[in-house]
This record gives structure tokens, sequence and C-alpha cells, in this order.
């Protein structure tokens, strides 16, 4: 009989389970709980790639298992990318609502691997990507009809570059963007991080962002919040490509600064703090934009994030030390940075409940109970 409380899987929880049944029961039970967070959809779909993965009910296989997936599901559906050594290619979301779920951010090393992400018409809005490492996110790509993107959530995810629409006919509304790594132009040659157009309602938020040096900004858009991240470069980074009419609040610049050009308007900057950029200054009054409540070339004192650095490392931790100027300085009362807001940043960012511990006794005598200890984190 297993014993166990399905509600103890919180940060630092543990579950004590006992049973005497064979070690292959075991193996189920923890299938089970891995899967116990997405019973609540229609169907749930399983994504595996691995060389001789098994197929089964609603699991898909083999180099397009994630595309197979997607276009067998309806509207509502979950499906679950394994993690494995391969990526999934390029797949498309087209005229459905879904939820893509990897194993995480940085969970010991797995990771649920795809190209590029495509959702194209009003039909894929609604969807939610998480805990994926992939190439880049194209929004409304589809030129076939005027359509908007809406209503769309990603996080938990390592990415290079978000993009969209496609085409100056279509446009994207309400998309959040959290807990997630960006890369900026890693392998994909783009050159801003975020490429949005025609847009409302975006929120980039509690990210680590990487710049780009010289011409080409990380962020180009109009009508952006962006708010608790931090933007980094290795020597001298460009935080703004282009952007207009937007709120950049409660953010750290650290080695990319964020200064804007001439052609950018109507922004407004509250409680950022800069450091080690070539100009540390925020924006004057000039253009419509304000300035107010920033730091200027002050040590934001995270705990281990190297002056140098060029690429981000899931070793570095960007917990702020005690007598931090970022320490409830926010507009809100949070920290400024990725650890503070609504939604501090967790560099796990595992929307699973993820297998942390299993002690198992190596000898177990016939007939006795087989005492098993899990400890898990939740999302």
């Amino acid at each position: 009989m297993l014993v166990a409380c399905m509600s103890c899987f919180d940060r630092s929880g543990q579950i004590s389970l006992q049973t005497n049944e064979t070690m292959k029961k075991l193996s189920l039970i923890l299938i089970a709980v891995l899967s116990v967070s997405l019973t609540w959809a229609q169907t749930t779909y399983v994504a595996n790639n691995n060389p001789g993965a098994p197929a089964g009910t609603n699991v898909f296989t083999g180099t397009n298992a994630l595309q197979d997936a997607i276009n067998a599901a309806v509207s509502g559906d979950i499906i679950h990318v394994i993690p494995g050594p391969n990526s999934h290619g390029d797949v498309t979301i087209d005229g459905k609502t879904l939820t893509i779920i990897g194993v995480g951010l940085n969970t010991q090393g797995a990771k649920s691997l795809v190209d590029d992400i495509e959702l194209n018409n009003t039909g894929a809005s609604g969807s939610r990507i998480s805990g994926l490492h992939f190439q880049r996110l194209l929004l409304a790509n589809d030129n076939t009809m005027v359509h908007t993107v809406s209503n769309i959530l990603l996080e938990n995810s390592q990415l290079n570059v978000v993009i969209g629409p496609g085409y100056t006919t279509n446009s994207i509304a309400n998309l959040i963007v959290r807990n997630c790594v960006l890369n900026s132009s890693n392998s994909t040659f783009d050159a801003q991080a975020f490429e949005l157009y025609t847009n409302s309602g975006v929120i980039i938020s509690n990210n680590i962002i990487k710049g780009r040096c010289c011409v080409a900004g990380a962020i180009q858009g109009e009508g952006l919040t962006i708010q608790n991240n931090l933007f980094f470069n290795g020597t001298n980074g460009t935080s703004f490509h282009d952007i207009d009419n937007s709120v950049v609040q409660n953010n750290i610049f650290l080695r990319s600064h964020p200064t804007l050009n001439s052609n950018m308007t109507g922004n407004t900057f509250q409680n950022n703090i800069s450091y080690l950029t070539t100009s540390n200054a925020f924006t004057t009054g000039v253009d419509g934009n304000t300035a107010t409540g920033n730091m200027e070339g002050i040590d934001p004192m995270l705990t281990n994030v190297p002056e140098t650095t060029g690429d981000w490392d899931y070793s570095y931790d960007i917990t702020p030390l005690a007598g931090s100027p970022v320490l409830n300085a926010g507009t809100d009362g949070t920290d400024i940075g990725p650890t503070g807001g609504a939604t501090p940043f967790d560099v796990e960012g595992t929307f699973l409940p993820f297998i942390e511990l299993l002690s198992i006794p190596a000898i177990v005598t016939t007939g006795s109970d087989l005492d098993v200890n899990i400890k898990a984190k939740g999302n």
C-alpha cells in the first residue's frame, strides 16, 4: 500500500513511501508523481525522441516526436517534452492553444531541446511554453491572413531571441516572458534578444538577458514593460536597440549600458541600477523620456556574477549580498533585479515536481517493508 501525501511536494518538503511491492512498481509510482500536475487537461501527450524510446498511448517517438504530438493535439491539450541529447528540431503550433512543458531551465543538466518554435494565427493564442531550451520563438509569422497572436506565456526556458510579428499586417498582444535566460543571438544571427514590432501588453520580467556589443542592443520594441531583469555583457554591451513608449523599471544593467539614442521616445526609467558600463547614465528628459530613482555607476553587490563574463553560467548566483543597494529598492518595495517582483527568478525553473533525492536500502528481506525516502522540489 502506498502511503504518501501528494500535497507535500513543496520547495523543501520530503515524502516517505512504504510499500512491499517490487522496484518496478516503485518506478511506475515515480512516473505517476511526475505526471500529477499534468492531469487537468483533456489529453496529455508525451514527445520522446531518445534512441530506443518505447511508444505507447499518446506517446510519440522518433525525430519528429514533438511536431507529431502537436499535430495530434487539440486546443487545451498538454505536451510533455522528455529531456535528451537530441533536439526536436523546428516545430509549429498552428491554429490551436497548447501547453508545451519541458523538464526545466537548469535541472541537474537535463534539457528538453528544440530549435525554433513558431506560433501562427489567432488560433495559437493562449499557448504556454515552459521548461525548454531552444533557439527562436517566432510569433504571428504567417502572412496568409491578418491576425493577432495573444495571451502567450513563455517561462522557465533558455533561448536566443523572441521575434514577431513576422509580417507588418499581423500583431502581438499580451505576451509575458519571465524566468528565462536569453542569449541574444548566440547562434541564430539575430541582433536582439527581443525583436517586437506591432504589439501591446508585452511584459518582460525576471529574466537574465545577454546584451549585444556595438550598434545592436538586446531589445527592440514599442509599448513594453521591462522589469526586474539582469542585463549583462562580457565587456560593454547595449541593452536597447530601439524602444519607444516603454516602462523600464527595477532592472540591473551590468556591463550593458541603458543609454538611449536620439530616435527612442516616450520611455520611463524608474529605480534601475547600472554598473561597469561605458555609459552608466539613464535617459534624460529629452524626446519625452523620463528617469527617476535610478542609481548610476553603483555596484549591485551580487553574490557571484564575474565582472568579465560574456556568457551566462548556471553556477552564477544573482542573490544580492547583505548591504546591497538593490535590496527592497524597487518601485514595489521588493529587490531591484531578477530576485524581486512578483515572480522572482528561479535558476531551476521547473514546472513539474522534480526528484532531487531517492534513498533506497541496498538489501531488503523477503516479506519485509521497503522503506523509501524521496525528496522532490515542486513548482
